[in-house]
């Protein structure tokens, strides 16, 4: 924990890496096309009800971690988990409309993704026998997600989550 407090510091004194990497860090990558992403030098940059937030997490062996700082009132929350059904990620976001009540300006988010689910292509042909086993679902326990695999038309998809088709 307190490594990730003097990390959290750096952000604001520049003193591992200078302010080059810092705006490195910080500076949101490009398309070819130009059209800007929301990750920068990993970090994702986003807006969190009207702040602007940049946040990490991880995920590995049972230990999950999500780092949020808001940088423009200075505040950072840290979660660190080995409980497999935590979400440090929403644990930040409900811990932030809490401490930053104040300075929030928009209501929580309170839906599920809106984002259109794309039918993907395959890439492959599965033998019809093989084909015909392998629907199901399987949850991960260490990533808290669980995986749907289904057949149509002869092709096979994983759904994982609940709104996200591959």
């Amino acid at each position: 924990v307190e490594d990730l407090r003097l990390w959290n510091n750096n952000f604001y004194h520049h003193k591992v890496g200078g302010k080059k990497l810092y705006e490195k860090m910080t500076t949101p990558g490009r398309l070819k096309n130009g059209k800007e992403l929301n990750y920068a030098g990993g970090l994702f940059i986003r807006e969190y009800r009207g702040l602007k937030v940049l946040r990490h997490s991880g995920y590995f062996a049972g230990f999950k971690a999500e780092m949020a700082r808001f940088p423009d009132v200075r505040t950072t929350i840290i979660c660190l988990s080995n409980v497999t059904s935590l979400s440090p990620a929403r644990m930040t976001s409900k811990i932030a409309n809490i401490i930053l009540k104040d300075k929030l300006t928009s209501a929580p988010n309170t839906h599920k993704s809106k984002r259109p689910v794309k039918e993907p292509v395959a890439s492959k042909q599965i033998p019809l026998e093989l084909l015909k086993k392998m629907p199901g679902r399987f949850y991960s326990e260490e990533l808290n997600i669980q995986y749907t695999f289904y057949s149509k038309e002869g092709t096979l998809f994983c759904k994982i989550g609940n709104d996200n088709n591959y």
